[in-house]
């Protein structure tokens, strides 16, 4: 399957999908692995702000951490 094919089938549309079709174990973040991603994700939905404010930085401290870009960035953005 390409790329190409794995964003067809994903809908775009719905976050919890691209968050369940995404094999975040084979993606990389600033720390290794990014299986931590969907759940930091969800988090910044939270209704308590201290988690939502926690999550708020792995987006820009872990998936793009002094202006690089990984694996685990693109997938995150959708």
């Amino acid at each position: 399957m390409t790329d190409e094919d794995t964003a067809k089938a994903i809908d775009l549309s719905d976050p919890q999908s691209v968050l369940r079709a995404t094999d975040w174990t084979a993606l990389e973040d600033a720390r290794g692995p990014a299986t931590d991603a969907p759940e930091m994700l969800v988090a910044l939905l939270d209704t308590d702000q201290g988690i939502r404010t926690k999550a708020l930085g792995y987006p820009s401290h872990t998936l793009h951490h002094q202006n690089t870009l990984y694996s685990a960035t693109v997938p995150t953005a959708l």
